[in-house]
């Protein structure tokens, strides 16, 4: 069967399937090297001739900017990131996710395919790091920062609906989902 499979924990280095497989070290970013220096870990698409390809549909978190991130916090404006590093840990989780996605929909899109599998870990790291704002306000976190961040964990699930809605694009209704 015509298999491919994306971001699959732990799937690294990519393997030699009948098909595309891009390993869970593909969507890793560091801020510092963005946007010339931005290097795709080796091995981590197979077969490798189309890791070109694929490196240029991962997204960047230096890449989302406002409008990306006040779904998730409305009141960006308010947050000193420079002492507050949630916000940078929001853009690294939707970064990774949105690049998988990428990739993903982007073979569903145009390669022939059986099988597909998508491995997305975001909302475990969402709620990891804000579950602790998500309502009900609770004693031990300050009403300040449960203002600000009370609706990540929340707009993390509705995200993860919008990328299901995009890969029901490419299914029928003889796909098993």
């Amino acid at each position: 069967y015509k298999t491919h499979v994306v971001g699959w924990w732990p799937s690294h280095p990519a393997e030699d399937i009948n098909g595309i497989c891009i390993s869970d070290l593909y969507q890793k970013s560091n801020m510092e090297a963005f946007p010339k220096d931005w290097k795709m870990p080796l091995s981590c698409v197979h077969p490798p001739e189309l890791a070109e390809h694929f490196k240029n549909l991962r997204v960047h978190p230096r890449e989302l900017n406002e409008q990306h991130l006040l779904p998730f916090v409305p009141k960006l404006g308010k947050i000193n990131q420079r002492t507050d590093r949630n916000i940078y840990g929001l853009a690294l989780i939707l970064s990774h996710a949105a690049s998988l996605h990428s990739a993903f929909t982007n073979i569903l899109r145009t390669q022939e395919w059986d099988f597909a599998a998508l491995y997305l870990d975001a909302i475990d790291h969402f709620c990891h790091g804000f579950m602790k704002y998500h309502p009900p306000h609770r004693p031990t976190v300050s009403k300040a920062e449960y203002d600000l961040y009370h609706q990540v964990v929340s707009g993390a699930y509705q995200f993860h609906d919008m990328m299901l809605r995009r890969i029901l694009d490419f299914v029928d209704e003889n796909t098993t989902l």
